[in-house]
């Protein structure tokens, strides 16, 4: 029986690691590829794009610097728009990953939290 368990054990570390490291800045859908995210649903999209960094409930992960739960305090619908879009500080840029449409739809949803 110990054979057998190590026969699975290196694959299955392997596919974790796999998931693990490939969730942080994923595009949108979070399902298989080519699959889109309703842009009208920011909640959908913050969930498929952010909480694997900032946290199931954008709180951060124990780091200030990533909490977004009072971001509409700190920037501004443009300047949450440009980090999307273009990274920078720790953050992957997501233009080409989102479209315009859902950028903007993420901005407006963050800066109301204030």
């Amino acid at each position: 029986m110990k054979n057998a368990w190590s026969a699975w054990t290196g694959p299955l570390a392997a596919t974790v690691l796999a998931l693990a490291l490939s969730a942080c800045g994923s595009s949108g859908g979070g399902g298989a590829a080519g699959e889109t995210t309703d842009a009208k649903s920011p909640e959908a999209l913050v969930k498929a794009n952010c909480i694997s960094c900032h946290g199931n409930q954008l709180e951060g992960r124990g780091r200030e610097k990533l909490n977004l739960l009072k971001v509409g305090a700190r920037m501004s619908k443009e300047e949450i728009a440009d980090k999307i879009t273009n990274g920078g500080g720790g953050m992957v840029a997501f233009k080409g990953r989102l479209t315009e449409e859902e950028i903007s739809s993420i901005a407006d949803f963050l800066a109301e939290k204030k």
